[in-house]
């Protein structure tokens, strides 16, 4: 009975994980979906390659609908040769959620068990890394390709730790296979992050070879690993390579204007907006240390800000509650505080006693890098020290995010204390003494902030001041009650997780008992403040996702025919909602790395313009004699302003269309020069165009013609041009080195005008001309992808070939 019962455990505990997912998530399995703002925003992205694609059967890699045309490589690539990500689509009709999340449990399960954790152990510190809360925040939110990056990590480092352990062809099979799919996953940042982990992981087994001299074993372990990092490399060779080609053109790219143009990636005081604060990293313990997520959520009728509320008899007092910041820490805003688990960070302290060697060294290392760095700008010297000298670091932006490297980290020490302690019962004593330190240490905090919670800080949030006195006040009486709750919270689970432990030290429990009773406790406590940040409130019915609700603007708008003309809707941040693209073609948008240029454009001309315009609409001016002066409005071909919502658009006839003649050229030394000039033109007659790109078009003067679209598709755009004298025509498309411009089928050259604009020399007569975006130096990655997705296909044939060789 005991051999049959250990023959299914593993099956059995995989079922009881994935039926855990299923209750958690149980709405997704009764017909409802998730409300992800993310994922509904990208729906907004690639609303117009998608239609397109369903008509045409063609990918587009360029769509019109966001910042007035950009490359869709970092919204939807299109194909990919990587073989294995077939392999995910068995997954489809399991809610993604939940394959990810099981996917994640299932590679921290497997990496205990390559580092010698029993079963049961090891089941506990999956479901633990599992729940973690920033997971279950991401999910929520719908940064999907982050969390389907961080599912394959675990598996990732259980197959570096495998090939070490001499286990080449496991190890490293699982190495490659795992790390083609996280790659796949196309989250840079947290692959650079793992990246970080794994050096360091190396840095320790360098110094373990230097030590005890096992050098050709370590070159044979790092050439297995270096090869499998060239496959799964390869089998992602289009995607890496499209994702290189665009970063070369977008804000992670060079900067153009100013002084230092040599400046690569992302500006420094943007990059670390989202940092950390120092003692915000208590979350990692308490999850309300700082008031949890930039919103009401956490409050209740039983809260004083409710009362606050009903007193000043505020009409509709619960959705006012949901709107008032609970967040007060020094970050922008936030779902949440990311939380390990108050018993997972007990054992995280417990095992920096209990555990010795390498493993405890490295852990600790990449634990305190993580939180360091996740500091950003509140630690700024150290922070800017890695900016400005770790290759592509400087690339990415939110330090707050490579606190995964943590949440990975902190239970793995933790559950490997246990497992140390469980295994090591000749110095019992010593294990006690741990125990003691590791619980005094951890709620020692809890107590502390428990009885002087201003210890953290006053309570105020950098929204505050936009709040009544009263309701300031009760506010900061509410936060402070949310910290107190949660550190009673976790001094409850760490008390209870120790005096399981101290009865098991004492042999008091069976070996069953304690893994259900500490199974039990890691559950509930990650379960109930997951459910903070999602539960019913996230759920809708899937009819009410499938699509964007036009406003009446948008109804309105949409009657008009002509084939190309742009939209600006201002009823929201324009340039973070791409709401409006899902509909048009938006001047504003979403995107996390916008095309440098438009970037630029955005930053020193469009926002002064809208000001302008919102100004005078406000005091009631024509909107055309505004637009008169707003230039790059009009070379945009703006022509319907969504002001209000549930009102007619503000029409505007001064755009200057898909294309016109000039007959003004005005020639500048520098970039800075150029964006400059585009607010003292005249776009209608006049071009600024740089010096080095003035060869490409030449201009007649007193040119004049008409020129009109005829066809639109959002990478073939097609027109027809009538001039009695021929000369320059500035299209109104936004310039990149893979646009061809044809005339009567014939290649021309493209100069790029007004820092973000195409130009093409036209001759007189009648002509038809096509712009075409289908970048073709992507075949040969293409090719490389299939090429190394076949050879890690041959390799695991050879490696189960040699597996049951072995059995018979």
């Amino acid at each position: 009975m005991r051999m049959s019962i250990k023959k299914f455990r593993l099956p059995l505990s995989l079922l009881g994980v994935f039926l855990l997912l299923v209750i958690f998530f149980l709405p997704l399995f009764q017909g409802k979906v998730l409300f992800q703002s993310d994922t509904q925003g990208w729906k907004g992205m690639v609303q117009e390659i998608q239609s397109f694609k369903d008509k045409t059967g063609e990918h587009s890699y360029w769509t019109g609908n966001l910042f007035s045309g950009m490359p869709t490589i970092n919204i939807d690539s299109g194909s990919n040769s990587n073989l294995f990500l077939y392999a995910e689509k068995l997954f489809n009709m399991i809610p993604s959620a939940v394959w990810m999340l099981f996917i994640t449990f299932l590679g921290f399960f497997v990496l205990l068990r390559v580092l010698g954790v029993k079963h049961w152990l090891a089941l506990i510190g999956g479901v633990g890394y599992m729940l973690s809360s920033y997971f279950i925040i991401i999910t929520a939110v719908g940064h999907v390709t982050k969390m389907h990056a961080l599912s394959y990590f675990a598996f990732v480092v259980a197959g570096i730790i495998l090939t070490y352990q001499k286990k080449y062809w496991k190890g490293g099979l699982l190495f490659a296979i795992s790390l083609s799919l996280h790659i796949a996953a196309n989250h840079p940042q947290i692959t650079y992050y793992l990246l970080l982990l794994v050096l360091l992981y190396g840095v320790f087994e360098l110094v373990k070879t230097i030590r005890e001299k096992t050098w050709n074993h370590f070159f044979k372990a790092s050439l297995v690993l270096v090869a499998g990092a060239i496959l799964a490399v390869g089998t992602n060779a289009e995607n890496l390579f499209k994702v290189y080609d665009y970063a070369k053109v977008s804000t992670r790219g060079e900067q153009i204007l100013g002084d230092d143009t040599s400046t690569q990636g992302v500006d420094l005081t943007y990059a670390t907006e989202w940092s950390y604060g120092i003692d915000e990293t208590l979350t990692l313990l308490m999850p309300n240390l700082k008031g949890g997520g930039s919103n009401g959520k956490l409050l209740d009728k039983d809260s004083e800000t409710y009362a606050v509320l009903e007193k000043m008899r505020v009409q509709n007092p619960e959705a006012v509650l949901k709107s008032i910041p609970t967040y007060w820490g020094p970050q922008l805003f936030t779902e949440g505080g990311v939380y390990v688990g108050a018993l997972l960070f007990f054992f995280f302290v417990f095992g920096l006693f209990e555990v010795k060697g390498q493993m405890k060294w490295w852990l600790l290392s990449a634990t305190l890098l993580s939180i360091s760095l996740a500091w950003g700008r509140n630690f700024m010297s150290f922070y800017e020290f890695f900016y400005n000298t770790l290759p592509f670091f400087n690339k990415f932006r939110t330090p707050s995010m490579i606190l995964v490297v943590a949440e990975f980290t902190i239970p793995l020490l933790g559950i490997l204390g246990l497992a140390q302690a469980f295994r090591n019962r000749r110095n019992i004593n010593e294990t006690k003494k741990n125990l003691l330190w590791s619980g005094g240490i951890t709620l020692g905090i809890c107590l502390l902030l428990w009885l002087i919670p201003s210890l953290v800080g006053d309570f105020s949030g950098a929204r505050d001041g936009q709040l009544p006195e009263p309701l300031r006040n009760a506010l900061l009486e509410d936060r402070k009650a949310l910290l107190r709750s949660d550190a009673l919270r976790s001094i409850f689970f760490v008390l209870a997780g120790a005096i399981v432990l101290w009865f098991a030290f004492q042999n008091k429990l069976k070996q069953t008992v304690i893994y259900i009773l500490l199974g039990l406790l890691v559950v509930i406590d990650l379960y109930l403040v997951d459910k903070r940040f999602l539960n019913e409130d996230n759920y809708v019915n899937k009819r009410k996702l499938e699509k964007f609700y036009p406003y009446t603007a948008d109804v309105e708008i949409l009657k008009d025919k002509e084939l190309i003309y742009r939209v600006l809707d201002i009823t929201e941040s324009p340039f973070n909602s791409s709401r409006a693209s899902y509909f048009h073609k938006s001047i504003g948008g979403y995107h996390a790395a916008k095309m440098r240029r438009y970037q630029d454009l955005i930053e020193h001309q469009l926002h002064p313009e809208m000001e302008t315009l919102v100004e005078g609409l406000q005091a009631q001016k024509p909107v055309d004699s505004l637009m008169q002066q707003l230039p790059v409005l009009r070379m945009l071909n703006l022509k319907y302003l969504i002001y209000n919502p549930e009102a007619s658009p503000i029409k505007t006839n001064e755009g200057l269309g898909n294309a016109w003649f000039i007959n003004n050229v005005k020639i500048v030394d520098t970039p800075t020069e150029e964006m400059s000039q585009l607010g003292n033109i005249d776009p209608e007659n006049t071009l600024v165009i740089l010096k080095d790109e003035s060869t490409r078009i030449s201009v007649k003067k007193d040119a004049f013609g008409d020129i009109k679209m005829v066809r639109y598709a959002p990478n073939h755009l097609q027109y027809e041009s009538e001039s009695a004298t021929g000369g320059v025509a500035v299209f109104s498309e936004i310039y990149h080195p893979d646009w061809v411009a044809k005339v009567d089928g014939k290649q021309t050259t493209i100069a790029r005008v007004n820092y973000t604009l195409m130009a093409i020399d036209i001759p007189q007569g009648n002509h038809s001309i096509e712009l075409i975006f289908k970048p073709q130096k992507y075949e040969i990655w293409c090719w490389i992808g299939l090429i190394s997705s076949i050879v890690l296909l041959l390799l695991i044939g050879i490696f189960y070939f040699r597996l049951t060789t072995k059995r018979d």
